[in-house]
């Protein structure tokens, strides 16, 4: 832990990542004195051609994602390549390597959470690649748009699939700048 951000905290349910809370939530962390920013995190739980390979697969807001973590430095392809593309994913230098995965690859991932059937894929454009400066984040994580995720998991509860009310398992928030996280936290 000596390496984790001192400026940065997990807000989840006491009971699970996997018990959600509202989006609305995002709002009053974001009112709450010493708080810079938030943003929803979901695992999306799906693998990538055979069930042992289940890398840590996010939705996120990237924007909110990356400011919040200067320590993740694009190394290949660009930001703007991977906001302007919906289906785009932001993917770490080492899980590139590990799947052969390179700029512009489409690469299903079968979903296993958010699906009408055990082999349902989602596809998503590798962007851009990451490389982390912090030992503490490996380099083994995709992140996808949190905006994308949203339309999908919509189509999915339109058509009776998933739950209503169950929108984020985790919120990353970024404390201010000489604010106690302990004191955020307390608040929060």
């Amino acid at each position: 832990l000596k390496r984790a951000a001192k400026n940065r905290v997990v807000v989840q349910s006491a009971t699970s990542l996997f018990v959600y809370m509202p989006y609305s939530y995002r709002s009053k962390i974001e009112g709450i004195p010493g708080v810079e920013s938030t943003g929803p995190w979901n695992w999306i739980g799906g693998y990538y051609q055979e069930e042992q390979n289940r890398p840590a697969q996010f939705a996120t807001d990237i924007e909110a994602a990356l400011g919040m973590y200067p320590e993740l430095t694009i190394v290949e392809g660009s930001y703007a390549d991977l906001m302007a593309d919906r289906e785009g994913m932001l993917v770490g230098v080492d899980l590139a390597r590990e799947h052969g995965w390179e700029l512009g690859k489409r690469i299903p991932i079968i979903q296993t959470i958010y699906a009408k059937e055990a082999t349902e894929a989602w596809a998503f454009n590798v962007r851009a690649i990451y490389r982390s400066t912090n030992p503490a984040f490996d380099d083994k994580t995709m992140f996808l748009h949190w905006k994308y995720f949203e339309e999908k998991r919509n189509a999915l509860r339109r058509e009776g699939y998933t739950t209503e009310g169950q929108d984020i398992g985790i919120f990353m928030t970024k404390v201010k700048e000489g604010y106690d996280p302990d004191g955020v936290i307390a608040a929060i």
